[in-house]
């Protein structure tokens, strides 16, 4: 006997909905929710913006850790001196020239691993960062916590399924000039809330989305892909 996932509905209870069926459809929606170019440019400039980020915290630790380094150096010196000079034991001077070589190795290490880690990363985001054109690769490239913040960013108010097609009362600004094709497709129904008793209705009233607000929205997002797509490869 072959068993399936299902979803069932918090309000009525029933009906139940399988899940590879609701999943393959959301999948869809997500691919239809195409990039515009003003918003892959902004995940561009953000990637670039979080990556001089990190390499800001490179180059800090690394001039501490030079400087650090430096004045191991000098003790390491110090020690020599006071070897050549009869003032420590030889045993002493090991014990302690170890250690100073010990901490300068530990330091050394963090400075390289460092720019490694930050190459690793710059390599990471040149192959994903270009294949972000639509809702579904930022969503396939991302953990499962960063794909639930992801969604609810885009269905702020959440998404219903009625076995066919999904509905919402919020769709982000960046995919509203998508929402008749969606309705079109039958993936994706825009819907008001109108009371507790009669919740949902057709939203057939053109939305004018303000130009500058626009593109303000569409920033925001592209900011939360790149940390999503980060937390992701970190």
């Amino acid at each position: 006997m072959q068993y399936y996932l299902y979803y069932r509905c918090l309000r009525e209870g029933r009906p139940n909905y399988r899940a590879d069926a609701l999943h393959a459809v959301f999948l869809v929606l997500l691919s239809k929710l195409i990039f515009s170019q003003h918003l892959k440019a902004a995940i561009e400039g953000a990637t670039k913006e979080q990556l001089g980020s990190m390499l800001n915290v490179e180059i800090l630790t690394t001039k501490n850790n030079q400087k650090e380094i430096a004045e191991i150096e000098q003790k390491c010196e110090r020690l020599e001196e006071c070897l050549l000079n009869d003032q420590i034991e030889p045993s002493s001077y090991k014990k302690w020239y170890s250690k100073l070589r010990e901490q300068k190795s530990v330091l050394q290490k963090e400075i390289d691993d460092l720019a490694r880690e930050l190459q690793a990363l710059q390599e990471k985001f040149g192959r994903i960062i270009p294949l972000l054109l639509n809702a579904r690769k930022v969503f396939d490239h991302c953990k499962m916590a960063s794909r639930q913040r992801f969604m609810r960013k885009i269905f702020e108010a959440g998404l219903i399924y009625d076995g066919k097609k999904f509905s919402a009362s919020y769709l982000h600004p960046a995919f509203m000039h998508l929402s008749e094709e969606l309705k079109e497709e039958s993936l994706l129904q825009l819907v008001s809330v109108v009371s507790a008793t009669n919740w949902l209705s057709d939203c057939s009233v053109e939305i004018a989305i303000d130009e500058d607000k626009l593109l303000a929205a569409e920033n925001q997002l592209a900011t939360l892909i790149v940390e999503l797509i980060a937390e992701t490869i970190c």
